[in-house]
């Protein structure tokens, strides 16, 4: 059904959308007619919150203290402020001040330190290290974190 049919028929758009959704999904591997789609193209679950999976040791996030390397940026920004509401301890750094640092500062408190230095990297053996895509591999704290057996990982 082409959209210049959906509009020329007196049906209400939803439900034309939702026939066309289901008359597209009848042929597709594993049968994802009636599923909700997501907007990338991807099949939502029927359950909106999933079951939480134990990590690896479990932990809440009130013992975890993390340090994000890019911390200035959108997405660790983000995941900054997530992780603070959570009741994790968080400290970052970037190389260059950011509107996002300066949000985190005034709405959380968390510092942004400028500047890649390994030193930043807090001492201790519960410390995990997050790091955005945008960092490299021979950044002086992702080295540093490797070197101590820190926990490291991208975001």
């Amino acid at each position: 059904m082409s959209w210049s049919l959906l509009r020329a028929s007196g049906d209400r758009p939803e439900r034309q959308c939702a026939e066309h959704e289901q008359e597209r999904g009848k042929g597709a591997p594993g049968g994802w007619a009636g599923r909700r789609v997501m907007h990338d193209a991807g099949v939502a679950s029927r359950d909106p919150y999933p079951e939480p999976r134990a990590s690896s040791p479990q932990r809440h996030w009130a013992d975890r203290r993390l340090h994000l390397i890019g911390l200035g940026g959108a997405g660790m920004s983000a995941y900054a402020l997530a992780a603070h509401a959570l009741g994790a301890q968080v400290t970052g750094s970037d190389r260059a001040w950011s509107p996002y640092a300066e949000r985190l500062l005034e709405q959380t408190g968390i510092r942004t330190i400028v500047g890649h230095r390994a030193d930043n990297i807090p001492v201790g053996d519960d410390v995990e290290v997050v790091h955005s895509t945008a960092i490299a591999q021979d950044n002086p704290e992702r080295v540093a974190a490797c070197a101590c057996k820190v926990s490291a990982r991208p975001r």
